[in-house]
């Protein structure tokens, strides 16, 4: 093992297999699973070793976006109700569940990556809305948030459409695709529904720079002797594994299974620890 390989493998930022170098995504951009998510100040490092990032983005009431996942703010801080009803001041009196800061504003994050020296990381952006939930002042001040540092960041979501409309007009903005949503619709129990499927998901976004698949789906493909990344790879995107982590039940073998179908990189919770559990074999 090579000191780059052994320092990015201690720092969380990618393993090695079979000659290729597979980046470990920082999910909610943590570095270690003890860690509360969307800790603002894990960002300067992330940018500084060139590590993958991802935090999840939802519109507030007043247009402005905030770094949370679920539709609620009960699980996730010390608050109650709708994120959709919040708005930035009300945002700034909250805490991140077992935690002492704030969820981080979008505007708080872009910030961040301004003020960094330019590296190969990427912030990826998961986006937490509909379409139909989009409002003309969200999109405008989503826009206002990533411009500056668009080349930094890459927008996804489980509904394209939704994708699409809020990275129309930002140059240099990547855009991804997550078809898990449509597959929990879908009977893909044969090989031939499967491929159709991927076909599908393909057709939706040709033009993606990202697709990003569940790791059981991507198990269950290859058990029906499909490769879904070989036809979402076609047009040069890259592909992400989502969510493994050390504890993850049956989680070295999905790792493995991610890993020889030719992902690109694999979102975790504990970076560092899913690099030690490739190493062990």
């Amino acid at each position: 093992m090579s000191d780059r390989q052994r320092d990015d493998a201690d720092q969380g930022v990618a393993i090695e297999a079979d000659g290729r170098r597979v980046l470990l995504k920082w999910h909610k951009l943590r570095r270690a699973a003890s860690e509360p998510p969307f800790a603002i100040a894990n960002l300067p490092a992330g940018l500084a070793l060139g590590a993958s990032m991802e935090i999840d983005v939802r519109l507030m009431a007043d247009g402005n976006w905030i770094c949370l996942h679920d539709d609620l703010l009960d699980k996730e801080t010390d608050g109650t109700g709708p994120v959709a009803e919040l708005d930035t001041t009300a945002a700034r009196r909250l805490h991140i569940a077992g935690a002492s800061y704030p969820p981080p504003l979008l505007t708080d994050m872009t910030a961040a990556v301004a003020a960094a020296p330019t590296s190969d990381a990427c912030l990826q952006l998961d986006l937490k809305e509909p379409a139909a939930t989009l409002t003309e002042a969200g999109v405008a001040r989503f826009a206002e948030a990533i411009a500056p540092v668009a080349d930094r960041c890459l927008l996804s979501g489980t509904e394209y459409d939704a994708v699409t409309r809020l990275a129309v007009g930002i140059p240099g903005l990547r855009v991804g695709f997550d078809p898990c949503d449509m597959a929990e619709t879908r009977d893909l129990a044969s090989a031939t529904d499967m491929a159709a499927f991927i076909d599908e998901v393909f057709a939706i976004a040709p033009e993606a720079n990202a697709f990003y698949l569940y790791h059981r789906f991507v198990s269950a493909a290859l058990r029906l002797g499909i490769n879904p990344l070989e036809t979402l790879k076609q047009n040069g995107a890259m592909i992400d594994v989502w969510t493994l982590d050390p504890d993850t039940p049956g989680g070295r073998d999905s790792l493995a299974d991610a890993i020889g179908a030719g992902a690109d990189q694999i979102t975790t919770n504990d970076p560092p620890g899913l690099a030690r559990l490739w190493a062990g074999g």
